[in-house]
């Protein structure tokens, strides 16, 4: 063979090789972009999770520290949850977690019918009733964070840290 034919065929194997590499590339990087969705998708339900908990226990101090109070319901920050919830792509999760997610818009729905919109007086009686059905909406979203801690664990995801930037010690 001549040394045009050695460089055509040198040219061709590294064409090929280019071409092989920039798909190998391209799937990689699409790959790292669906793992980064799908963690931040886990993630995002889970503070969700947390900060609807956070709205019960709210809602339920104030049914036992004060009879004859009415309850006050945050509506922008328990909208805000709801919002944030709706912008969580199912796509990104596995099938038990978005089972936990409907889980978690149906109680907020429910939170909504029984506290938004009219006012609510707590009463010895009506306390009792809102303190039971506050504790089983409770453990249903700690069976949530149970299980979306335990994909969080097999997936090597960590929550968040937050630093206060503006506190000098």
């Amino acid at each position: 063979m001549s040394s045009q034919d050695w460089a055509a065929w040198v040219q061709a194997v590294g064409s090929i090789a280019a071409i092989g590499a920039a798909i190998w590339i391209s799937r990689h990087q699409q790959n790292i972009v669906r793992q980064r969705d799908e963690d931040n998708a886990v993630l995002t339900l889970h503070l969700l999770n947390h900060e609807a908990m956070q709205f019960a226990i709210n809602l339920n101090d104030q049914i036992e520290s004060a009879p004859g109070s009415p309850v006050i319901f945050d509506v922008a920050a328990f909208n805000e949850m709801r919002s944030s919830l709706g912008k969580i792509p199912l796509r990104c999760l596995d099938p038990t977690l978005l089972t936990c997610l409907f889980r978690l818009k149906d109680i907020l729905a429910h939170v909504f019918q029984r506290f938004h919109g009219r006012e609510v007086w707590v009463t010895e009686d009506a306390g009792q009733s809102d303190k039971h059905w506050l504790l089983e909406m409770r453990r249903v979203m700690m069976r949530i964070a149970e299980q979306s801690s335990s994909v969080m664990i097999k997936k090597n995801i960590s929550e968040l840290v937050w630093v206060d930037l503006d506190d000098t010690h």
